[in-house]
């Protein structure tokens, strides 16, 4: 596990209601995931006041195969937390602990999956199918996903063109 590890901000973009994707890079050689894994993610000085503090803990919905970059995404619901991640300029500079592991690919072990998310819990399983799919492997993946409405859902259209393109992911 790596500590403390810098991080710069590439890009912060909506990607559905109450919605966004951070993407951060990274020295490869200091740092490396498999996929569903996540990091601890700590903002040194937050620009606006939050009572949980300047840390939180993302999976990174990115695959591994982006080598150099990571992606995380979160609901903003208020949070000084994520209003500083949101509103920082490209550059800026956070921490990262990790990765950690509570369900990645290499659990897996070669077995068919069956993923259960709800939001903005895609993120780790995002991760897994993309990584699938890009490798070309033959596990099978079913994801059931629900969300409040359309607008909520979180990488939808994405999904949809990833089950088209791999018979092994529905």
């Amino acid at each position: 596990m790596v500590e403390k590890l810098p991080v710069m901000l590439v890009s912060c973009k909506k990607i559905a209601r109450e919605t966004y994707e951070v993407t951060f890079s990274y020295e490869e050689k200091t740092f490396s995931f498999s996929a569903g894994q996540y990091v601890r993610i700590t903002i040194p000085k937050l620009a606006y006041e939050d009572p949980d503090g300047n840390s939180r803990d993302f999976s990174i919905c990115s695959s591994p195969s982006a080598k150099g970059t990571f992606s995380i995404a979160f609901r903003y619901r208020g949070s000084g937390f994520k209003k500083t991640l949101i509103q920082a300029k490209k550059g800026f500079s956070v921490e990262i602990t990790g990765p950690q592991e509570i369900c990645s690919f290499n659990m897996l072990d070669g077995k068919s999956a069956v993923f259960i998310a709800g939001g903005i819990g895609i993120t780790p399983f995002l991760s897994i199918i993309r990584f699938a799919a890009e490798q070309k492997l033959p596990q099978k993946i079913l994801l059931l996903y629900g969300n409040n409405d359309k607008e909520h859902a979180a990488y939808l259209e994405e999904l949809k063109k990833l089950e088209s393109q791999n018979p092994n992911f529905k």
